[in-house]
């Protein structure tokens, strides 16, 4: 559990503590819904009883830490970089999809996430690239309504 708190909270919140100093609007909107977005997915997989986060006894607990840190920031910085319009946004989508699936398989292989069911890593990869699309979608709705540029 600690090493959930720290690798899944406080560290990611120190980049988006960065992110938030340089765009503070963007991480006020984005966060909270890519918050509801991971939440409501984990709840989903552990409901349906896709994966199990371990310990089990906790299983709840464990995963807040990473639906409030990880994938918020991760969230806002995907929309950041969509901004900056460097790249393609399809090879941002795909690079960040990309990224948290193998920050995934990472808990996988050191028994902190077991699968179950069929589900897999290329599940859980189309499940990235479908929660980061929803971002998407969101800030091209932020962006209609002048919220985010």
């Amino acid at each position: 559990m600690l090493s959930n708190i720290v690798l899944g909270f406080i560290l990611p919140w120190i980049a988006g503590g960065l992110l938030f100093k340089k765009n503070p609007k963007l991480v006020l909107t984005i966060a909270p819904f890519a918050a509801v977005i991971a939440l409501s997915t984990n709840e989903f997989g552990v409901f349906l009883d896709f994966w199990d986060i371990l310990p089990k006894e906790t299983e709840f607990m464990n995963c807040l830490p990473l639906d409030l840190g990880v994938y918020p920031v991760l969230g806002s910085l995907f929309i950041h970089f969509v901004q900056r319009k460097k790249l393609s946004t399809w090879l941002i989508l795909f690079l960040f999809s990309s990224f948290t699936t193998v920050l995934e398989l990472t808990y996988v292989l050191i028994g902190k996430i077991v699968y179950h069911n069929g589900w897999n890593i290329t599940l859980t990869f189309f499940s990235y690239i479908l929660t980061y699309t929803l971002g998407l979608l969101y800030y091209f709705l932020l962006r209609k309504h002048s919220v985010l540029p």
